[in-house]
C-alpha cells in the first residue's frame, strides 16, 4: 500500500492511558482540584493538554501552564513507564521491515520522551526516523510532526507513497493536512466511529489487521476488499469463540533483560558523577596543598606536614573543588532537568524549616547513638579523621567551605544526579537505597559510612517528597553547620547545668520528630506516588473494568 509508513506512538504502538490519566490527576491535585475517578479524566487523552486543562477545569492560560508543568513532572519519572506495547506490535513491525517498508514515528509528545519509550520497549531499531515535539513548545501540532518526518525521510515530493497510522482524529486530520492517507487504529483510544467520521482511508480493528500494510503495492481496490474480507473472517471467528466459550488468543510481549551494554551504560550514567566529584576533590586538594607548600613553606610538599602547619588549607581547597563541582555538575543537572522535563516544585518557609529541623535533629541523634554504641572505639580511625578535620580550623572557613559549598556539591551529585538517574532506571526504592549507600561509601570510614548512609536516606526522602533539590541542599547545610558548632554548644550547656546534654538531646528529638511529621506524615493536598503504588493502582483498575482505559493522542503532551 505504500513505501513509507509513519506511526503514531500513544494508542497505536503503545497503551499509555494509565500514565496520562494519573499524571493529569497529579496535576489537578497540585492545582487544588483533586479528582479521584480516573475515568472522568479520559477526555484529557487525545486533545492538546494545555487547551484541555483550560476547557475541562476553566483554568486561565497561566494556570494551565502550571498544570502542564506538574503533569510533565510526574510523567518524566513515572507516567512515561506506566505504558506497555500492544500485543503483536513487534511482530507487525518486523513483518513490515521484512517486506522492505521504511518505518517512522511522528508524535506530538516531546522527542526525548518518544526516544526513551521506544528504546525502553526495544522498538527503536525498527524506525528509520523518529520525530517528536520540542521541549521549548515548538512543533506540537500533528501536521507539523508529520511534515518534519516527511522532510527527514526525503518524501516531501512523494507523498502518495506514504501512509500514516494513528488512533485518533488528530492523526487522520494531520495526515490529511500533509496530503497523505491515514489508516485508523480502532483498537486504540479513538474508536471506529471517531476514525470513520474523521475520514480514515482504512480502519484496523486489531493490531493483526495492520498486516495489510505489508501487502504489495498493486491492486489498491483489491486491498480494500481483502481488508474487509479479513475483518469479516475475524469477526466470525470472534463470535464463534464467544459461542463456544473459548478465550481469544493473546500474545504477551517478552520483555528482554538488559543487555551487558545496557547495564554498563546505566551504571556509568549513575556513578560517573561520583567519580567526577571524587577525582576533582582529591586532585584539587592534593595539588593545591603540594603547590602551596612548595611556595609558602620553602619547598615542603609532604601532605600531612603542610596541613599540620597550615590547617586551614584543606578547607580552602575543599571549597575550591566544591565550586568547580557545583559549576560543572550543576550544568549537567540543569540539562538533566530539561531532558527529563523535571519541574522544580514551589515550596515555602514551613517546608524549609521542616527540612532544617529534621536534618539537625536526626544528625545529632545519629551521632549520639553511634557514640553510645561503642563503634567509635572499634573503628578508631574516625577519631583521627574528625580531629584533623576540625582541629585548629577557622570556623568561618569551615562554615563556608564545608557547611555551604561542600553540601551544595554533594547534593548536586548524590540527589540531583545519582538519585534522579537511578529513579528513572530502577524506581524510587532503588534510588533511595543506592544514592544513600553511595553517599556512605564516598565518606570512607565506617563511622562516617553509617552516619552518611542514614542521613542520605533522609535527604533522598526529602528530595522525593518535596521535589526540590533546594530542600536537600538546605537540610545538608543545616546538618553540616550544626556539626561544626555542636561540640561548642554541648560543652557550654554542660557547664551551665548538669542536665544540659539531656536538654539538648530532647530538643533534638523534638526537632527531628516535628520535621519528619510535617514533611512525611501531615496530610497535604498533593500526594506523591511511588512507582510500586502506581503499578498496584493500575493493576487494580484493569481488574475492576473490562473496558480499556481511554488512550492518548501524542498532542496530550504539549510542552508548556
Amino acid at each position: 500500500m505504500s513505501d513509507v509508513i509513519i506511526f503514531d506512538l500513544d494508542g497505536t504502538l503503545t497503551d499509555s492511558g494509565p500514565g496520562i490519566t494519573k499524571c493529569v490527576q497529579y496535576a489537578l491535585n497540585y492545582m487544588g482540584k483533586p479528582e479521584k475517578d480516573l475515568d472522568k479524566l479520559r477526555s484529557f487523552v487525545g486533545p492538546p493538554l494545555h487547551e484541555q486543562f483550560m476547557t475541562y477545569c476553566g483554568f486561565t492560560s497561566e494556570e494551565a501552564d502550571t498544570a502542564v508543568e506538574q503533569y510533565r513532572e510526574r510523567y518524566a519519572t513515572l507516567g512515561i513507564y506506566e505504558n506497555e506495547v500492544y500485543d503483536r506490535i513487534p511482530e507487525v513491525l518486523q513483518l513490515l521491515k521484512e517486506k522492505g517498508k521504511v518505518l517512522a514515528v511522528a508524535s506530538s509528545k516531546p522527542f526525548v520522551f518518544v526516544e526513551e519509550i521506544l528504546s525502553y520497549f526495544k522498538l527503536r531499531d525498527y524506525f528509520t526516523v523518529v520525530v517528536g515535539s520540542e521541549l521549548d513548545g515548538r512543533r506540537t501540532a500533528k501536521a507539523e510532526v508529520i511534515e518534519e518526518a516527511l522532510q527527514q525521510l526525503g518524501y516531501e515530493k512523494q507523498r502518495e507513497r506514504v501512509l500514516m497510522v494513528g488512533d485518533r482524529q488528530y492523526d487522520v486530520k494531520g495526515a490529511q493536512e500533509c496530503g497523505i492517507q491515514c489508516v485508523g487504529a480502532a483498537y486504540g483510544y479513538g474508536g471506529r466511529a471517531e476514525l470513520e467520521a474523521a475520514g480514515a482511508a482504512y480502519i484496523a480493528d486489531t493490531v493483526e489487521d495492520l498486516g495489510i500494510l505489508a501487502e504489495a503495492d498493486d491492486g489498491g481496490d483489491e486491498k480494500v476488499s481483502n481488508f474487509q474480507a479479513k475483518k469479516t473472517r475475524r469477526e466470525r471467528r470472534h463470535k464463534a469463540r464467544e459461542a463456544s466459550g473459548q478465550p481469544e488468543k493473546s500474545f504477551q510481549i517478552n520483555k528482554e533483560p538488559l543487555s551487558p551494554k545496557d547495564i554498563g551504560r546505566m551504571l556509568w550514567d549513575i556513578f560517573s558523577p561520583i567519580l567526577f566529584h571524587y577525582v576533582c576533590l582529591i586532585g584539587v586538594t592534593f595539588l593545591g596543598i603540594f603547590v602551596t607548600g612548595a611556595i609558602i613553606l620553602q619547598g615542603k610538599t609532604d601532605y600531612m606536614e603542610v596541613v599540620a602547619q597550615l590547617p586551614w588549607l584543606s578547607s580552602v581547597f575543599t571549597g575550591i573543588a566544591s565550586l568547580i563541582i557545583i559549576y560543572f555538575l550543576g550544568r549537567v543537572y540543569q540539562r538533566e532537568k530539561v531532558r527529563l522535563s523535571i519541574q522544580t516544585k514551589q515550596w515555602n518557609w514551613k517546608i524549609a524549616a521542616a527540612c532544617v529541623a529534621s536534618a539537625i535533629g536526626m544528625g545529632q541523634l545519629l551521632n549520639k547513638a553511634i557514640s553510645l554504641s561503642g563503634l567509635r572505639q572499634i573503628f578508631g580511625g574516625y577519631k583521627e579523621i574528625s580531629e584533623n578535620t576540625f582541629e585548629n580550623q577557622n570556623l568561618i572557613l569551615l562554615v563556608i567551605c564545608i557547611g555551604i559549598l561542600s553540601s551544595m556539591a554533594e547534593e548536586i551529585v548524590f540527589r540531583g544526579l545519582v538519585y534522579t538517574r537511578t529513579r528513572v532506571y530502577l524506581g524510587v526504592g532503588w534510588a533511595v537505597g543506592l544514592s544513600a549507600a553511595a553517599f556512605g561509601v564516598y565518606h570512607g570510614n565506617m563511622i562516617q559510612f553509617l552516619y552518611a548512609l542514614l542521613m542520605g536516606i533522609l535527604f533522598a526522602l526529602i528530595y522525593e517528597k518535596t521535589g526540590n533539590l533546594l530542600s536537600t541542599i538546605l537540610a545538608h547545610m543545616a546538618a553540616n553547620i550544626w556539626g561544626i558548632f555542636s561540640d561548642i554548644i554541648f560543652d557550654y550547656a554542660v557547664r551551665k547545668t548538669s542536665y544540659g546534654e539531656i536538654i539538648i538531646l530532647v530538643l533534638m528529638g523534638i526537632l527531628a520528630l516535628g520535621g519528619i511529621w510535617y514533611l512525611f506524615i501531615k496530610k497535604e493536598k498533593q500526594v506523591t506516588e511511588t512507582p510500586e503504588e502506581s503499578k498496584q493502582e493500575t493493576a487494580s483498575e484493569s481488574e475492576e473494568t473490562s473496558e480499556p482505559e481511554e488512550k492518548t493522542e501524542n498532542e496530550a503532551n504539549k510542552p508548556s
